[in-house]
């Protein structure tokens, strides 16, 4: 449902090893948003990202998705995740194309389950969406990093995830296969993929999300692009007059 939240932060507190990184946060990621999660470094957006994985817990407050508590989470395969390392493997590592987006929906199925024309079918779709069917026989060496990154979201495609999570995706990757991997993300979305994109580069990811959130230990901000730009927003998180090129506001 569009008015359901798929990731609910209440109160959330964590610290390490006496580090204080989170201060009291509290969000609602709605089903169908596309959000942008920023801050700069240190300032515990990674943290955050590993919190609602399930990989951390917090110190304080209690993370949701899908409206039950992580612990209660039973098909992790509703979430799609791409790390910011995801395309860094040993480049002579033997898997082709397929394979890996076959492992999305191993996920889904079960390690021993049998697949069928259905399976199949997912997988091709989700490398057609992604505009990689003509790859699919391609080691994943062969291909370039925005191929690549596209590669790991058919991945998720195919298990069928209602929520992607990517953190920092473009990393490494040249500007025209940026923006072609932002397409798709904005595709993705309004065909209502809930969305959840980290980046530290306000002016890649502006232009592009419905939402931003930015973590700087506490949560500075959370709101519409279109009012993050104002100046004295920038100011606030920077301390120093900044300047911001919007060519869609």
């Amino acid at each position: 449902m569009k008015n359901e939240p798929i990731i609910t932060v209440d109160n959330v507190s964590f610290s390490y090893n006496g580090n204080h990184v989170l201060d009291n946060i509290s969000l609602k990621i709605m089903s169908g948003d596309y959000l942008g999660l920023m801050g700069p470094n240190g300032g515990g957006k990674t943290t955050l990202l590993r919190l609602i994985l399930g990989l951390l817990d917090p110190n304080f407050g209690r993370v949701s998705l899908f409206g039950k508590p992580l612990n209660q989470i039973k098909n992790w395969t509703r979430l799609g995740y791409v790390p910011q390392k995801a395309t860094q493997f040993e480049n002579k590592f033997p898997i082709t194309v397929w394979e890996i987006v076959t492992l999305g929906r191993t996920a889904k199925k079960g390690l021993f389950g049998k697949f069928n024309k259905a399976d199949r079918k997912a997988i091709e779709d989700a490398l057609s969406k992604v505009n990689l069917l003509p790859y699919k026989n391609k080691l994943i060496n062969e291909l370039s990093g925005g191929q690549q990154q596209r590669v790991f979201i058919a991945k998720a495609l195919a298990s069928e995830s209602e929520l992607l999570i990517l953190d920092e995706p473009t990393v490494g990757i040249d500007s025209q296969s940026q923006e072609d991997f932002y397409k798709l993300l904005t595709q993705l979305n309004n065909e209502g993929k809930t969305i959840v994109i980290v980046s530290h580069d306000i002016s890649a990811i502006a232009n592009k999300v419905t939402k931003l959130a930015y973590i700087n230990k506490t949560l500075v901000y959370y709101g519409t692009p279109k009012q993050f730009i104002k100046k004295e927003h920038l100011q606030k998180l920077y301390k120093k007059d900044s300047k911001f090129i919007n060519h869609r506001y």
